[in-house]
This record gives structure tokens, C-alpha cells and sequence, in this order.
């Protein structure tokens, strides 16, 4: 089951609709990843947002279920835009998906905080707005 804010943070990305309830969790630092199944619900969990094989390292951490519906997989929603790797990853394990993100990964290692900043101030302006 989707957590408050995994919902929030797909609806971002276009990947569901909007739930009754929203998280006041803003914390950027996590980067929520939620796998839309063809057939069962979508599966969402988080890892940490700066490593270069996030999305990898959440679909590896996977129960063996939603591991073995990777050909059911319709979309994936990251919430920060997968690094070069991660997309590859994506690209080869679920052919034909459709990938959303809601912020632009910094090109530069020293653009993070900025990055990161500029996310929670979206984040909590977006969460002010469904209050």
C-alpha cells in the first residue's frame, strides 16, 4: 500500500490520483520511487536521493513479488530524475515503460543543496495548497 506521501509525491508525477489524506513529510533527502503494476496495486518505497542507483537499489530491495511482476510494470515515478545508470536500469528491466519525475537531478555534485532546497520549498508549497 502506497504511504500518504508516496501519493502525494506520485500525484506529482502524474501517476495517480489524489488521496483524502496527504503526509507532512517534505524531507527531499528520500527519494520516493513508485512502480505502477499492471494487476495489483502500484508498489512504492524510498532510498536515499543523491546515490547513483537508487531505483535499482529500491526494485533490488523489492519483496519477491513485486520482483516477479517486473513484466507488468506500466509505469515508474521517481521523484527525482534517475541518474544515467538508473535510467538504464529502468530501460532494460521494464521495456516500453512509462517514466515519470517530478525534480531535475543536478549535472553538477555541487548543485545538490540547492537542488534539494528548491524541492522542499516546492514540496511545502504543494502540501499548503491541499490543506
Amino acid at each position: 500500500m502506497l504511504s500518504r506521501r508516496a501519493f502525494q509525491i506520485a500525484l506529482l508525477g502524474g501517476v495517480l490520483t489524489a488521496p483524502a489524506a496527504m503526509a507532512q513529510n517534505v524531507d527531499p533527502t528520500s527519494n520516493i520511487v513508485v512502480f505502477d503494476i499492471a494487476g495489483r496495486d502500484p508498489w512504492d518505497s524510498e532510498g536515499p536521493t543523491r546515490t547513483d542507483d537508487c531505483v535499482r537499489r529500491i526494485w533490488a530491495d523489492a519483496p519477491p513479488g513485486v520482483r516477479a511482476a517486473a513484466g507488468r510494470v506500466r509505469r515508474v515515478y521517481s521523484e527525482w530524475e534517475p541518474s544515467d545508470g538508473d535510467k538504464q536500469f529502468i530501460e532494460t528491466t521494464f521495456p516500453g515503460v512509462y517514466l515519470t519525475w517530478s525534480f531535475t537531478r543536478p549535472t553538477d555534485p555541487d548543485g545538490w543543496n540547492a537542488a534539494l532546497a528548491a524541492a522542499r520549498a516546492q514540496l511545502e508549497e504543494a502540501m499548503a495548497r491541499r490543506r
